[in-house]
């Protein structure tokens, strides 16, 4: 499905494939009400994660407080090639909840190093985030295939 991605056909490499799902978000008082009657309360995080709330957990994550992060860049980091040499010459690599693709990175340079071909496909709830993102992995990964699925999972 053709989607309005800000962006004019002549700017966006054709390695690029955007899907957007429309995740739906009719259901939100249903849901807000729901949460809230709830002993503790909840509320979906789906509803944070708009651009400006993508922006604002990436933030976060830079935090000294926010450890988690930071732990998986460094098992990353530590583990790298001994992930990519499971990998075959080529492969698909999923990410659910992709956000900015920071560890993602990681693993994208090591397969770059190592001659694999990648077809990457970020799953975010986050559009516009998202899409900024695919682009900039392609930028940055000249021989990368992205495939960004806007959705709710």
């Amino acid at each position: 499905m053709p989607v309005d991605i800000g962006f004019s056909a002549a700017t966006v490499p054709e390695r690029i494939e955007y899907i957007d799902l429309q995740p739906r978000t009719d259901s939100f008082l249903d849901d807000v009400q729901n949460g809230l009657a709830h002993n503790p309360k909840t509320l979906p995080c789906k509803y944070f994660y708009d651009e400006e709330g993508s922006e604002l957990f990436e933030r976060i994550t830079h935090l000294p407080e926010y450890y988690p992060t930071r732990t998986e860049i460094a098992i990353m980091e530590r583990s790298v090639d001994e992930m990519v040499s499971r990998f075959g010459r080529r492969v698909r690599l999923v990410e659910l909840g992709s956000g900015a693709s920071v560890k993602t990175r990681i693993l994208l340079e090591a397969t770059r190093k190592a001659g694999i071909q990648v077809q990457y496909v970020p799953i975010d709830i986050s559009r516009d985030f998202l899409f900024r993102t695919a682009r900039e992995l392609a930028d940055q990964f000249p021989r990368l295939s992205v495939r960004a699925v806007c959705a709710d999972y």
